[in-house]
């Protein structure tokens, strides 16, 4: 869900963007994770999940109306939980000793077709106790991105699709 915060409200007659239209698409079906650090992958994502706060409050006021007095900006923040699977406990010490990785989410339908979550800047905490077996180790995290002063962003978003352009 997406929450929206607004200074104030006008009611119009109508649709602003006229009448709605049903337009076929394409559910989402493969989600696809890693972690990588320097470009090179050390572990695929198995299941998590990822949170964004842009930081804003809403400023009470005290007076008639509804409507609220300001909005006061804070510090965006990210981070979530993933499961990963990997090789060797290279990922697992990284973590334990604090080193940055990068962590991405991408839903993909077809090459033309995604949308990723890219937190470029994250530490990783390891959650529980990691599960060797045959097929890798299966190890819980808890992420908390950071602003990266290289991308200039805590959270890039990549749409992927066949609009050129939004109005």
């Amino acid at each position: 869900s997406i929450p929206l915060m607004c200074l104030s409200e006008v009611l119009a007659g109508s649709s602003g963007a006229g009448t709605p239209v049903i337009t076929a698409y394409t559910r989402f079906h493969a989600p696809q994770g890693s972690i990588s650090r320097a470009g090179s992958a050390l572990a695929g994502v198995t299941g998590g999940t990822i949170r964004f706060s842009n930081g804003m409050s809403a400023v009470p006021t005290v007076g008639s109306g509804t409507g609220i007095g300001g909005i006061d900006y804070g510090e965006s923040t990210g981070g979530g939980q993933i499961t990963a699977r990997f090789a060797d406990h290279t990922l697992r010490q990284a973590a334990i000793d604090g080193t940055f990785s990068s962590v991405s989410f991408a839903l993909t339908i077809d090459a033309n077709t995604s949308i990723t979550f890219l937190y470029s800047r994250c530490r990783l905490k390891p959650v529980g106790t990691a599960v060797d077996g045959p097929g890798g180790i299966t190890q819980a995290f808890d992420f908390t991105a950071s602003y990266d002063p290289t991308a200039l962003c805590l959270l890039q978003v990549t749409l992927k699709n066949q609009v050129a352009t939004y109005t």
